[in-house]
């Protein structure tokens, strides 16, 4: 009986998950025509130019594990929407900070540090489509264990979520370092 429950509460969460994951992937792309072919860019230039400020990548890194609180409430909030409606707006707050957070801040005075340099290596990386090689690790093998961070927030498990939600964050301050690399060895490209 158990693992019917746990199964069926799994599924409820990836289908929100993966809608979420869509939301977000939407709001953030944009489309354009070039050639006369319609293709699609995570940013425009000008985008790119105001995320490479510090404060705009470092607000959004701490901004990740403000992601997991609205799952710690989420089993109460399905058994009683009208006393928890504060998770479902944390958590839109939280898409919509994401989403605008690369356009609100002014481009920096100058690009010469850490941050900006990985976003910088980052819009190259995308740009020239370097999926195949070996960066690309850095996304694919944290994506677990985001996933179990969630379901770990949602059972309320504080320990194992602070474990596997640490593990995507530390990923993702990797593969910022190695776009600085990237950059470093491409820009002048």
């Amino acid at each position: 009986m158990f693992l019917i429950r746990v199964w069926s509460d799994t599924k409820d969460i990836l289908r929100f998950l993966s809608s979420l994951c869509l939301t977000i992937i939407l709001l953030g792309t944009q489309c354009y025509k070039k050639d006369g072919e319609v293709k699609m860019a995570i940013m425009a230039e000008k985008t790119w130019e105001k995320h490479a400020n510090p404060w705009s990548g470092w607000t959004r890194m701490i901004t990740y594990p403000l992601l997991y609180l609205p799952f710690w409430f989420l089993s109460d909030f399905l058994n009683e929407p009208s006393a928890n409606w504060f998770m479902p707006v944390w958590l839109f707050f939280v898409i919509i900070w994401f989403v605008i957070n690369p356009r609100i801040f002014p481009k920096p005075k100058n690009y010469d540090n850490w941050m900006s340099k990985g976003v910088f290596g980052e819009k190259l990386w995308t740009a020239n489509k370097r999926y195949k090689d070996i960066n690309i690790i850095f996304t694919i093998i944290p994506a677990p264990f985001f996933v179990i961070a969630l379901y770990t927030t949602y059972m309320n498990l504080f320990w194992e979520t602070m474990f596997f939600a640490s593990i995507p964050f530390l990923f993702k301050l990797w593969f910022l370092d190695r776009m600085v690399f990237y950059y470093e060895e491409n820009k002048t490209k």
